[in-house]
């Protein structure tokens, strides 16, 4: 028997129907995944940070734009230099590309978050509205 607390109120899991069970476990998952997916985003934000300031370094000067799609593969920063990755040396090519890979981490991330949180809402309601008399 488990007491847990929703919308300020305790209930009993044991008097809860099998629905509102499996939206409750339904809603925990949810928060541990909201939870690990946060942790992720901070460390690639962190990372990303990281290979801005070496890159910076490198370069000096800070990067604005990393165009990996088409054929030029090139890179422009802030000073308004532009560069091709085939004319940099390799160390400081490879980390471009994993600056570029760990943006797109950081969007798929951001996009998972606002997918849990909309899942999120709705398993809140229904379970809210499952509960009431």
């Amino acid at each position: 028997m488990g007491i847990f607390s929703f919308d300020g109120s305790e209930y009993d899991t044991e008097s809860l129907t099998q629905s509102q069970k499996e939206m409750l476990a339904s809603l925990t998952l949810l928060k541990s995944l909201t939870r690990e997916n946060f942790i992720k985003g901070e460390i690639k934000k962190r990372v990303k940070v990281a290979l801005m300031d070496q890159l910076s370094e490198e370069f000096g000067s800070k990067i604005k734009d990393i165009d990996l799609i088409d054929d030029t593969k090139k890179l422009t920063l802030d000073n308004g230099s532009v560069h091709n990755l085939s004319d940099l040396e390799e160390h400081i090519e490879k980390k471009v590309r994993m600056l570029s890979s760990v943006d797109l981490s950081i969007l798929e991330i951001s996009n998972t978050l606002q997918v849990l949180d909309t899942a999120k809402i709705t398993y809140s309601k229904q379970f809210s509205e499952s509960l009431k008399p």
